[in-house]
């Protein structure tokens, strides 16, 4: 069976490099659309130079919500029919979607339902597939600035047009069907598709002033074009969104939940691209010349006794962080100069030895990673994906460090993420100061916060200049973890550790 892939790209030409070249060492069709709007466009060079098989499609500036991603998605579909050489299939990808099942998997699987459309088609008179925000109006009303530029102006024009009565009507005498934008198409298929938007012109000028049309158009033509609806199947992509809408990414920590995808599920979005070892993983499925494991060991078990062997991730990732057994210190810093808290960083990564010590890693603007290495999949730009799930990004750091981590937080009153951290079991907290531009009443601004919604018991205080017994704090706290224990008891089976340090600092000590 021979594949064909419509591409739309923006991203730099190293980022969708593995997946042109994973596509072309399979001897893939690729017909790639690279948005005209990026500030990569020139990589468009790179592309021509290193892949010059695949087919460029023409370029347009592609906004979001707007026709353009559909005229990009049509010139793909063109490029690949104005081909001498025609596919079984056509599947519509994105420049970080990337295969996670073999080649062999997805034209067995494509093969055992010939004349089969693999895209989500929902009709809305039936159903409601939006599960928030306007349906119906996306091309009911006309449309005359993007919500992302002016969202007032955006809302307060669909106020007005409701209550004017304008509704206007899809050019087609058939309901509007509406789904996932990402879909695999027969060759058939997209040949009937391009051709009705040529017989139907209005088709295309009517997009203009949609919103959001990628999520209807393919979908009701298809449904408008096929004969039989039963051969509409759910679409091959896998892909995970979050409360407020934004994607999952992907990486190699990720390989147990694509393992375990079905059998449908061919693709998925987005990946990690800077992940290497997980692209190259990737790749290898995609070329038969791999299979997804079902577990990655991210640790280097070389220097860790048998017995703790159970150290896995998957016992580790947990909502509550409860069943982390790395220790894990956090520095609340209030205010200071950044000097002080470099200076006082470099002091605890000298006495704490082997422990990851970080500086603020939940900086709005940046991840500091003081001078730790970045973690893998996190460049310190990467602060949306740090955010996408901040308990899993620290879960991760503690993956590096087994003997614990140390990284600074500032603090904020009605902090929910500091409020999820205080009642984990391996998470302690100590309080930090800086004398010379604190004052004395911000002293007592977190105990006041704990006693309103805090879990944790009591936060030790110190000042900056106190590094000894902050690294005593954090010594005491490291040597009763599960972690250090087992690691003290495989070490000396006969030894019990010590617990009799100091444990919490001086609380509520005048710093």
């Amino acid at each position: 069976m021979r594949l064909a892939y419509a591409i739309l790209a923006h991203e730099p030409f190293e980022q969708i490099r593995p997946l042109l070249q994973c596509l072309t060492d399979n001897g893939d069709i690729i017909a790639l659309h690279y948005d005209l709007a990026t500030q990569h466009r020139h990589d468009i060079e790179l592309i021509k130079c290193h892949f010059p098989n695949v087919i460029l499609a023409s370029q347009v500036a592609v906004e979001w919500g707007e026709s353009s991603i559909v005229m990009a998605t049509l010139n793909c579909l063109k490029a690949l029919l104005h081909r001498d050489e025609q596919a079984d299939y056509v599947t519509l990808l994105s420049g970080s979607c990337f295969p996670v099942k073999s080649s062999t998997h997805l034209a067995n699987y494509l093969a055992q339902s010939p004349g089969c459309e693999y895209i989500e088609a929902v009709n809305v008179e039936h159903h409601r597939w939006i599960t928030e925000g306007i349906q119906q109006q996306r091309w009911e009303l006309p449309h005359w600035c993007n919500w992302r530029k002016h969202p007032k102006l955006f809302s307060w024009s669909i106020k007005l047009l409701t209550l004017l009565g304008v509704k206007r009507k899809f050019p087609l005498d058939f309901p509007v069907h509406m789904g996932s934008q990402w879909w695999t198409l027969s060759w058939l298929m997209v040949t009937k598709v391009v051709a009705l938007c040529e017989q139907q012109p209005r088709l295309l000028s009517f997009l203009t002033k949609t919103w959001i049309p990628d999520e209807f158009f393919f979908q009701t033509l298809v449904a408008y074009l096929i004969d039989n609806k039963s051969q509409i199947k759910p679409p091959l992509m896998n892909y995970q969104f979050n409360c407020k809408g934004i994607p999952k990414i992907f990486s190699l920590n990720d390989i147990h939940q694509l393992q375990a995808l079905p059998d449908n599920k061919c693709f998925t979005r987005k990946i990690q691209s800077r992940d290497l070892k997980f692209v190259s993983l990737l790749s290898g499925v995609y070329l038969n010349k791999a299979q997804l494991p079902t577990e990655v060991n991210i640790i280097d078990y070389g220097k860790i006794p048998d017995n703790l062997r159970w150290y896995k991730r998957s016992c580790l990732f947990d909502e509550d962080l409860d069943q982390l057994p790395v220790p894990c210190s956090i520095i609340i810093w209030h205010k200071g100069s950044e000097k002080s808290t470099s200076l006082l960083a470099e002091k605890l990564t000298e006495h704490l030895v082997e422990t990851g010590v970080y500086g603020n890693l939940f900086a709005q603007e940046r991840i500091d990673y003081g001078s730790q290495k970045p973690l893998v999949g996190y460049q310190p730009d990467d602060t949306r994906l740090r955010d996408y799930d901040r308990l899993e990004f620290i879960q991760q750091l503690c993956l590096q460090h087994p003997k614990g981590v140390v990284f600074f937080y500032q603090f904020c009153a009605e902090d929910e993420l500091l409020k999820v951290l205080s009642s984990a079991r391996q998470v302690q907290m100590l309080e930090v100061f800086d004398m010379s531009v604190c004052q004395a009443s911000q002293l007592h601004l977190l105990a006041l916060e704990q006693q309103a919604s805090w879990k944790s018991n009591s936060v030790p205080q110190f000042t900056v200049e106190n590094t000894s017994r902050i690294c005593a704090c954090i010594s005491a706290h490291q040597q009763r973890s599960p972690f250090h224990q087992a690691l003290m008891n495989s070490c000396h089976p006969d030894n019990q550790p010590a617990y009799n340090l100091l444990l919490d600092g001086e609380r509520n000590q005048s710093p």
